[in-house]
C-alpha cells in the first residue's frame, strides 16, 4: 500500500499533462471548451494527491500499526 501511496500524486501529474496536452491541441475551441479540459487536467493532479495523502496513506498507515500489534502479540 505505501507503494500505492508513493506512486498517486506520480499519476496525477500525469493526468495533468495528459489533460494539457489534449487541451493544446483543442487550442481553437472556444474559452468554454478550453476551461472545461483544463478543468479535467486539475481534476486528475487533485484527485492523485488527494487518494495518495488523504486516503491511501492513512490507510496504509493503520493497517501497518495494526500488523506490528499482531505480530507483537503472537
Amino acid at each position: 500500500m505505501q507503494t500505492m501511496v508513493d506512486g498517486l500524486p506520480a499519476i496525477g501529474i500525469i493526468a495533468a499533462v495528459l489533460g494539457v496536452i489534449h487541451t493544446m491541441g483543442s487550442v481553437t475551441e472556444p474559452p468554454e471548451v478550453l476551461g472545461g479540459m483544463i478543468r479535467s487536467a486539475l481534476v486528475g493532479t487533485f484527485l492523485g494527491v488527494f487518494l495518495a495523502y488523504d486516503l491511501v496513506g492513512p490507510t496504509a498507515s493503520r493497517v501497518k500499526q495494526v500488523c506490528v500489534k499482531n505480530i507483537n502479540f503472537t
